[in-house]
């Protein structure tokens, strides 16, 4: 039997109860948008981790590719004396046509060895420090090395030019040169410093009144694909 009391507040109860239910769920709900919101913020968290995982496993993936053709090379020429070396740097004032390695003369280096990748000329050791090294690439104007072509062994003098391109100078008009020929390293001596390729004869003319054949090479150097590079140690300058 309800008394008068109860009779009186009842609706007052009834109000009360269906308030706090609400407060209640509400602050179920935010609480649950809560535990939502770390909870997504830890699964975006794991997904960036996974990502660079995946990041870190595809550059091991290429570290080890260019390690294997560096390997091979080596292997198919049986080279002796010589560094496999890493790229660390470009220079800021001319990154494309000056390079750092990860070798200097703790590794046993010099200025002026042959720094090659993939079979290809890359360029000399410019300046050699303890720890680094610079290279001077064969797009460099200030790179030249005496050279010869493949098919017929004419001996000629490379020099580079820009990125894309390099030179021959000197090239008398009676020089047997041709378009299509391999531009290769040519030293005094037998040795694997020998027949390194550096470019492809692209163009030749001669010009009346002009002592020497103007002649264009494009070379195998590319300087967006470069890791690790060989340093061969050249005999012959030591």
């Amino acid at each position: 039997m309800k008394t008068p009391f109860l009779d009186i507040f009842s609706p007052f109860f009834k109000i009360s109860s269906s308030t706090f239910e609400f407060i209640t769920d509400n602050l179920s709900y935010l609480k649950s948008k809560k535990d939502l919101e770390e909870e997504n913020k830890l699964l975006k968290k794991q997904v960036q981790i996974l990502n660079l995982e995946k990041i870190k496993a595809r550059q091991l993936e290429v570290e080890n590719e260019a390690l294997k053709k560096a390997l091979n090379f080596v292997g198919e020429k049986q080279l002796k004396d010589f560094v496999i070396a890493k790229v660390i740097a470009f220079s800021p004032d001319n990154w494309i046509n000056s390079i750092i390695l990860n070798v200097g003369e703790k590794d046993g280096v010099k200025e002026g060895d042959l720094v090659i990748q993939d079979g290809y000329l890359i360029g000399i050791l410019w300046k050699v420090g303890k720890y680094s090294s610079f290279i001077l690439t064969v797009a460099d104007k200030d790179f030249k090395i005496t050279a010869r072509t493949r098919k017929t062994g004419e001996i000629v003098y490379y020099q580079g030019y820009n990125q894309y391109y390099g030179i021959l100078k000197y090239a008398r008009p009676e020089q047997d040169i041709r378009i299509s020929d391999i531009i290769e390293t040519a030293g005094m001596n037998e040795t694997s410093l020998n027949g390194i390729p550096i470019g492809i004869i692209r163009d030749i003319s001669l010009e009346e009144g002009r002592f020497f054949k103007e002649i264009k090479i494009r070379h195998f150097f590319n300087p967006y694909k470069l890791d690790y590079l060989i340093v061969l140690k050249n005999k012959e300058i030591r």
